[in-house]
């Protein structure tokens, strides 16, 4: 069974890639416990990339201190182009 993951570089500019936990699982703590882990782990500052709409992650972000240092907003031209919006959150 897989429950979640947490992945990061940390060499050159420390940067959190990814943090997964299957919704079935969501709102028991275990991305907090994944972050705990992977924070321990890396040098500040550290940066991540979250959806803007992703407020669910953001909320958990922010509650370890990261704050929103830039937003980048794109159009996706697939067959009904779309915009994307990422911000770039960063804990110093």
């Amino acid at each position: 069974m897989f429950i979640g993951a947490v992945g990061f570089v940390g060499y050159g500019r420390h940067r959190l890639e990814f943090l997964y936990v299957d919704p079935d699982f969501q709102d028991k703590g275990i991305g907090t416990e994944l972050m705990e882990a992977a924070l321990k782990k890396l040098k500040r500052p550290v940066r991540l990339g979250v959806f803007s709409d992703n407020q669910n992650a953001k909320r958990l972000y922010e509650k370890f201190g990261f704050k929103v240092v830039d937003t980048l907003t794109e159009r996706w031209s697939d067959e009904v182009p779309k915009i994307y919006s990422e911000d770039t959150m960063e804990l110093k």
